[in-house]
Order: C-alpha cells, then structure tokens, then sequence
C-alpha cells in the first residue's frame, strides 16, 4: 500500500482486508464503556459495508442520541435501515410479540427431517463452492441454527433480524449487535448458543457481516466461536489519556501491527498514522506563513512554528528571541524530528532570514547529502555548522560567533538558531577535561550567545545531555516528542497540551498534521 493511501485510509490495513476476504465474517469488539465502542462500529458500518444492507440494532442508546452524536447518520438517509432498526425497533417488536399467544419452537418429525434436509444442503453448498472467496449468497437466509436456539428459549424477536438479511439477498448485509449483554439479559438466552447460531446462519450460510459489541475486555469463551476480536483499551500516557487498539485474533490475515493507538476526537474514530521513515522532501518549496513587520504575528511578537495547526496549539507560534526545547525519546529518527523544526526552519528561509544549524555528528551528512531540501534559491541563507571540524576543545563560542558573522553579512533579517543540544556537550569536552561548574558555565555562555544573536533559538535534546534539567527550566517553550507503536506523538510541557499524533500528508510539499489523542 503506497503511503498516500495508507493516509487516506480511516482504519488499519488489517480490519479492511479482514472483511474483504471473505462474503461473510464477524468481530467481537470488546471494551468497557467509554472506549468508543460504538464510534467504531459506525465508522465500520460506513467505511467497509453497503449503507442500504446495513442494519444498527442498538439497546444501550437512543435514535436521538445517534443523531445527535453522528450527524453523518442524516447526510447517509440512514433512518430507513440504521436508527429503524435500533432500540425503539426492538422495542417494537417485543411488545407487539410479548402479547401473542406463544408458538411451540419445537419441530415436529416432518419439520425435523426437512431440517436435517436444509442443513446437509446449505453445507454440501459450502463445499461446493471450495473456495471462500467464491462464496455464492444463498436465496433465502439460513434459519437452522436459530430453530434450534428457539426450542430452549422464547426469542422469536430475532426472526425479525433473519427477514431483514433475507430480503437483502443475495446482496451481503452487515448487521451490528451492540451489545451482547442486553441482548442476553432481553432473552434469558445462553450467549454462546446464541452467538454459535449467529454465527451459522447468517455468516457462514447466509455470507452476512457480523459485529457484536461486548462490555468487557477480558477474553471469553465466546472469542473462539467468531472470525475476529479486537479490543479498545484507554490507558495513561506521560500522565495523558491514550487509547489502544489490540487486535487480538483476524482468522486469515496476517497482522503486521498487534496494536494501534487511536482517538476519537470530533467523535470519529481516527487511528494514530505510523510514521514514514524517509526524510520529508521540500524541494516544491514551502508556502510561508507570514509573520513580519505588519502581521498578527509581529503585533503579538511571535514567529510562526511553518504550522497554522502547531500555532494553534500554542496559543500563536514561538515566543521572539525565546528558547524552545524539542526533547525526543531516543527511537525518534532524523525525520521524526524535522517533522517538528523543518517546518519553522522552511518558514524562516522563505521569507530570506537567516538560519544557523548545528545537528549532531550522526545526522549531519544525512541532512548535507540531502541538498535538495531546500530551494537553490534559499541556500545561501543557511549556515550548516560542523563542530568536527574545531582545533581546540575551547573554542566553541568563536566557531559560533564566525558563523553567525557570516551569515550576518548575506541576511538582515532575525536569524534562527536550530542546535543539537547533546552536540555541544560533546564539543565542550569530556568531563575529566573540565570540573562540572566549568562545563556547567560553557554550556550556559554557550546558550546565552544564541540567545542573544537570535530572534530565535531552537534546542534539540534527546536521552544522555547531562545538563538536561538545566535545559528544561531555561526553555520558554518545551515540547516532548516520543514514538509508540510505530507512530509519532508529541505533547507540550510549556506550555501544558494533549498529545497528538504526527504525520506528513501526501500533498506535492508534505505538511505537518497533528491529530489529538482524546
């Protein structure tokens, strides 16, 4: 799958080839309340089946409350198929039923035989038919398994969901059961038996998709009986609510990622994209936002981050001649982290400022070999410093002040300072070559020289600066940047935010998308 195409896609690749393998199949979605069990099911119900076959029966919450709650429900003219068959639907159907004279569920011989007749027929047919992907709808929906159910239980108010499927034939429909436990208690009927005869009728012999909702996450005895079980989980995170999906059995599919992180901000459910390892490309060049001498952002002395959305989320942009402190956990690549300073050093190139760098060691030639990042045009307003290339251990400041004089001479405008915290520690020496108050003194020159020759300066930190705390308390702004699951997250420290999914999209110049955790 192409990375623009995975972007598009609301769900993991898994869950969609998991319905696309077969005509029929059924998940369990396990969770306790509030894990969004129900957004999922919509967005099931939308994303992978035919709105017109598609049936929501639903005891937990009113017709009212799904329109109020989803209003793509209106937009879908889903009364007729959806909110018809919800809970006032059921209701319906047991009041009128619960005062009929109650009929014997118990076949008699010829009944029996015919039974056993249908039954050797639908799976001779199944056999037939070799292949599941071959699968051919029957004409009329398989009733076996639920005589059988019936003749311990009076739960004849399930013949109703059978028409329903019946009169979709030989279309496939997906019909969503949320949740089992209500349906139980409705019924006083054993859930195994009744998800066994379920599952027979209609997914195996009738090719229906089938989704039952449990309140619970511990695993069950039921989970063996259905095709696939995934359970939402809500969990803490850096002392913020995350969620987690765990796919824990899709028969037949092969499941790259156990786990994914998910939201369900806006009440959709949005999973948490993984992270594309390759550099970002800017050579299409960056639409800047501006924020000079006659903008709101000159008015509130703030630079733009090169992301309306991270401006929003902090309360306008970077704070002038302020420190900002990008700190990653030690799994967040080189282009993790330029999905976090790329954009604000492109911003700053577009409008012809200046802008000194200072990456690590590590990443250096990655970022000089990749000379396509930027414009020909904008080259020359920025310096890449290599601190490799110093002759004395103290000499620091003054490759600092030269390159700055350098790029002073081609620039009058205010020049950004992007630098590898953990690098300049490295240049400064090891610590037998200086006692801690001296290293502890350079580093803090070193930090006032950006400070002052910056309009603004921006830190990158990841694990093993010793001078960490010290860091944290002189930022202005303090941003943690980690990776789970395979996919980017950051939250801010200062100021104080929620955590938020990374991603790149798939336009021509990849922009910075930040998706929030709730």
């Amino acid at each position: 799958m192409e990375w623009g195409e995975i972007l598009k896609k609301v769900l993991p690749r898994e869950i969609y080839d998991f319905f696309d393998s077969y005509a029929g199949r059924s998940l369990i979605i396990k969770g306790h309340a509030g894990t969004g069990k129900t957004i999922l099911s919509l967005t099931l119900l939308e994303e992978i089946a035919d709105i017109d076959n598609s049936f929501y029966f639903s005891t937990r919450v009113s017709n009212k409350a799904l329109y109020s709650q989803f209003d793509w429900l209106k937009d879908k003219d889903m009364r007729e198929n959806l909110i018809d068959a919800s809970m006032d639907f059921l209701r319906t159907l047991y009041d009128i039923q619960k005062h009929e004279t109650k009929k014997s569920s118990v076949p008699d011989k010829e009944d029996d035989r015919v039974h056993k007749v249908e039954k050797a027929r639908r799976v001779l047919g199944i056999f037939d038919n070799k292949s599941p992907d071959k699968f051919t709808p029957p004409e009329n929906t398989s009733r076996i398994f639920l005589h059988s159910l019936m003749g311990d239980s009076d739960i004849s108010e399930l013949e109703e969901i059978y028409d329903r499927v019946d009169s979709r034939l030989p279309a496939s429909s997906l019909i969503i059961i949320d949740s089992l436990e209500s349906l139980i208690e409705r019924y006083g009927v054993d859930p195994s038996s009744l998800i066994k005869a379920l599952q027979k009728d209609l997914v195996e012999l009738s090719g229906t998709k089938l989704i039952i909702v449990i309140e619970a996450e511990e695993s069950t005895k039921w989970d063996y009986l259905v095709d696939g079980v995934l359970t939402l989980k809500v969990e803490e995170e850096k002392g913020r609510r995350t969620r987690q999906m765990v796919l824990n059995k899709l028969r037949g599919i092969c499941i790259d990622r156990p786990v994914y992180l998910y939201t369900l901000a806006d009440g959709k459910f949005t999973y948490a994209s993984p992270l594309d390892p390759k550099l970002p490309l800017f050579e299409d060049g960056h639409e800047p936002i501006l924020d000079g001498e006659g903008t709101s952002y000159w008015e509130r002395q703030l630079f733009s981050t090169g992301s309306n959305a991270l401006d929003e989320i902090l309360g306008g942009g970077f704070v002038r001649n302020s420190v900002v402190l990008f700190e990653f956990s030690h799994d967040v690549p080189l282009a993790g982290q330029m999905n976090l300073f790329g954009p604000v050093l492109e911003n700053f190139l577009a409008q012809e400022r200046g802008v000194l760098f200072m990456p690590s060691s590590r990443d250096k030639h990655k970022f000089v070999n990749k000379s396509q990042l930027f414009e020909d045009k904008t080259k020359k307003y920025i310096k890449i410093i290599d601190m490799e290339d110093r002759e004395r251990n103290d000499d620091i400041k003054h490759i600092f002040k030269d390159a700055y004089k350098q790029l002073k001479f081609k620039v009058d405008q205010p020049i950004l300072t992007i630098c590898d915290w953990v690098n300049i520690e490295h240049s400064i020496g090891q610590p037998s070559d200086f006692d801690e108050v001296d290293r502890v003194k350079i580093a803090k020159d070193m930090l006032d020289l950006m400070r002052k020759n910056s309009g603004l300066t921006i830190g990158l930190m990841g694990p093993g600066f010793s001078f960490v705390d010290n860091a944290r308390y002189v930022a202005d702004t303090h941003i943690k940047v980690f990776t789970k699951y395979n996919s980017l997250f950051m939250f801010g420290e200062k100021p104080n935010t929620e955590i938020y999914n990374i991603t790149l999209d798939d336009k021509d110049h990849p922009s910075v998308r930040y998706v929030k955790q709730v």
